[in-house]
């Protein structure tokens, strides 16, 4: 009830499911309720921006597509390599990771930071307020983007094209960190994200930051 389909403006040719009641969207075609059930060991799950998704408890993994009875039963020595939901999920290596977090960052430098070079630019003149507004703009444009692609996939790919932070070659992500090993006001505020939530504006000597929690 309530879904429309729709073609995507940053993929022309490829269309979406938009629910105008609840705000979600699939790239899978909604079910009215009669489809079939879900293998043995399938879970539904939802990411916090509301993105549905599927937990492989048998494999442990998991997946945008809603998965089909006869894929249910894993084939044994073979495993599916880990895409866009098992980040935006937090699923695949979270195992065994009590009292850490994993996030991705884009880090926007300024006049004011400690190190005001980066590998995009060596004399950083930009100042404070310019960072945030830059930064505020490209959160907005990652959210409005992820209407139609994953959370993760978005922001990996805005990180790798303007970040400062070294970690841009791999889409901002800063891999497993527990308490103490990140500046205290990043520290606190990728602890406090739920799995699949994107930050505000995060303020620490580095520079201005936006932070998405992976895991």
């Amino acid at each position: 009830r309530g879904w429309q389909k729709r073609e995507s403006k940053s993929r022309p040719g490829h269309f979406y499911f938009y629910n105008v009641e609840t705000r979600e969207t699939s790239w899978a075609a909604p079910t009215d309720g009669t489809a079939a059930p879900l293998p043995d060991g399938w879970e539904e799950s939802r990411t916090a921006d509301g993105k549905v998704y599927y937990k492989n408890h048998n494999e442990r993994t998991t997946q945008w597509e809603r998965p089909l009875a006869a894929a249910g039963a894993a084939r044994a020595g073979t495993k599916r390599p880990r895409t866009a939901a098992d980040s935006a999920a937090g699923g695949g290596d979270s195992a065994g990771r009590s009292g850490e977090v994993r996030v991705s960052h884009l880090l926007v430098k300024h006049a004011k930071s400690r190190n005001p070079a980066s590998w995009r630019n060596p004399h950083i003149t930009l100042s404070e307020d310019q960072a945030v507004e830059e930064l505020g703009r490209l959160r907005r444009h990652i959210l409005e983007e992820s209407k139609v692609e994953s959370l993760s996939k978005v922001f990996a790919r805005e990180a790798e094209k303007r970040s400062d932070c070294n970690s841009a070659k791999v889409g901002g992500d800063l891999r497993w960190f527990g308490r103490g090993k990140m500046q205290r006001p990043f520290e606190d505020a990728a602890f406090a994200l739920e799995v699949g939530e994107l930050s505000d504006v995060v303020h620490s000597a580095s520079g201005a930051h936006i932070i998405l929690r992976t895991g």
